[in-house]
């Protein structure tokens, strides 16, 4: 299977509440989820896009920002970015930098066992693999469905994983390659992510120092992926933009779970970010 960069995503509709806009688009991930166009309430394989402001969004070029929420288990992306709890794109429209899109698939969630131990796992399918592709149905669709009266091309691209999501970033980097302009890391370095094993450099600060426009490669970690990222922070010294904090505070705020990292930093990353 393969995500058409051709394709029309569904329309599942859009909604103006929080402000400002965003629309559901039905982009098959090939990753188990329901996909059945012919009945849209149990269509599951659903992309979120918010737009903080339409008005400001570039229609020839757009930025982005692809985020990759962890382990859900099955809910679609709607339903989680209507809890209360999770306030992401209430953050977002917090910031007075709106001339972008946040674009937030559902990864299908499972539990993976290994010998005694139980992994949790978002399942991205074809997304790891082709994501420039996605990112065009993502357009493609903007265009069919509105709020654009033509198909824009992709800008820069911020890369964004909480959790479990952080498995698929590095092939996505690999894949985008010059495309990304930043890499925020919510908690998401858990075992082979980070690329740390051996004594080999880790695959992370290998890319980056060979694409140098990324302008930040951002990390917040706790207990579970501070090794990791703590590697990462020490590999990358002598490179510039490589920013990693082992709990506490950052920007002046402090999350208070792992659960709750990203909607308590994601509107100071925007603030300071290379977006507009």
């Amino acid at each position: 299977m393969a995500i058409d960069p051709a394709g029309i995503p569904v329309d599942l509709g859009s909604e103006t509440t929080p402000a400002n806009l965003t629309h559901y688009l039905g982009i098959d991930l090939h990753n188990g989820l329901s996909a059945n166009a012919s009945h849209l309430g149990s269509y599951r394989s659903k992309t979120a896009v918010y737009f903080p402001d339409p008005g400001k969004v570039n229609v020839s070029q757009v930025d982005v920002i692809l985020y990759l929420q962890g382990y859900t288990t099955t809910l679609p992306i709607d339903v989680f970015l209507k809890d209360p709890a999770f306030p992401l794109r209430e953050r977002i429209g917090q910031s007075t930098r709106k001339a972008f899109i946040f674009v937030a698939p559902t990864l299908r969630g499972e539990l993976v066992s290994s010998g005694d131990k139980k992994f949790k796992v978002a399942q991205a399918g074809d997304l790891a693999r082709q994501p420039a592709n996605y990112l065009q149905q993502v357009l493609n669709g903007l265009q069919a469905h509105g709020p654009f009266g033509q198909t824009p091309t992709l800008g820069q691209v911020v890369l964004a994983a909480h959790s479990a999501g952080g498995q698929h970033l590095f092939p996505i980097a690999k894949a985008l390659g010059k495309k990304v302009s930043e890499i925020w890391c919510f908690d998401c370095f858990y075992g082979g992510y980070a690329g740390t094993g051996g004594v080999k450099k880790p695959e992370w600060i290998t890319w980056l120092e060979s694409n140098t426009q990324v302008k930040r490669f951002w990390i917040y970690a706790l207990g579970g992926t501070k090794a990791n990222s703590e590697a990462l922070k020490r590999a990358g010294a002598s490179l510039s933009g490589v920013e990693v904090t082992v709990g506490g505070t950052w920007q002046n705020s402090i999350p208070s779970d792992h659960d709750h990292i990203p909607e308590t930093f994601l509107k100071s990353l925007v603030d300071t970010s290379v977006l507009s």
